[in-house]
């Protein structure tokens, strides 16, 4: 057996193996891992284009030689396809990394002195940067219902407790202020859940504040 057949019988084994390993696999491939496989198939399109495009072209590319200066095409493009089928194995390994390397890690545990799991911190802080887009606003529409479902408590506001109606709370400038100040208070004590004694010690100067005001009571805090 010459040179090339060798060569060429080798290739053609290296290449059967790999496509009996793509055959068993094929049906163990996740869900996760088809978007990556999808690319693949593309790239596999490509490449037996660019195989038949080569083949065509033979007469200006120069085949692999024997020892003895013979030249061989059919070595050539065997060459050819495994070059393409081995490119596409290691695009798919890449590509299934990288799935996996996109799960985000898990949440580190929470200070055991937080009354929060590491979950909710973490869905908390999330939903947080949404709503710190649009504090004021928020903040109005938190006092408002508020004072839907607990008309009581509006006349713990001396600044604005004569606004009875929807309309007139929705338009006073000085809910507005007040409901920014409170959303800057929860913005800064989310800022800190890091920092526990921080937190803390910033939670108790909220709530020496309030205790100045006649009338509050701790469960007003919710």
């Amino acid at each position: 057996m010459s040179y090339y057949e060798k060569e060429q019988a080798r290739l053609l084994r290296l290449l059967a193996e790999y496509e009996a390993e793509e055959e068993d696999g094929g049906e163990l491939l996740s869900s996760e891992e088809s978007d990556a496989d999808e690319n693949v198939s593309e790239q596999d399109v490509q490449c037996d284009m660019d195989i038949e495009e080569e083949v065509e072209q033979s007469s200006d590319v120069q085949p692999e030689e024997e020892p003895d200066g013979h030249r061989n095409p059919s070595l050539f493009a065997t060459k050819c396809v495994m070059g393409c089928k081995l490119g596409k194995l290691a695009t798919s390994s890449t590509a299934g990394n990288a799935v996996k390397r996109d799960d985000p890690p898990p949440p580190a545990p929470t200070d055991p002195r937080l009354p929060l799991s590491a979950k909710q911190k973490y869905t908390m802080v999330a939903s947080w940067k949404g709503i710190s887009r649009a504090m004021e606003p928020t903040g109005v529409h938190m006092f408002l219902r508020l004072f839907e479902e607990h008309e009581e408590l509006l006349s713990l506001f001396a600044k604005f407790k004569e606004l009875r109606t929807r309309d007139e709370q929705i338009n006073s400038l000085e809910l507005q202020e007040h409901a920014g100040t409170v959303m800057n208070t929860l913005d800064e004590g989310i800022r800190t859940l890091d920092n526990v004694d921080a937190f803390n010690d910033y939670l108790h100067q909220v709530g020496a504040s309030h205790r100045k005001i006649p009338g509050f009571k701790v469960e007003y805090f919710w």
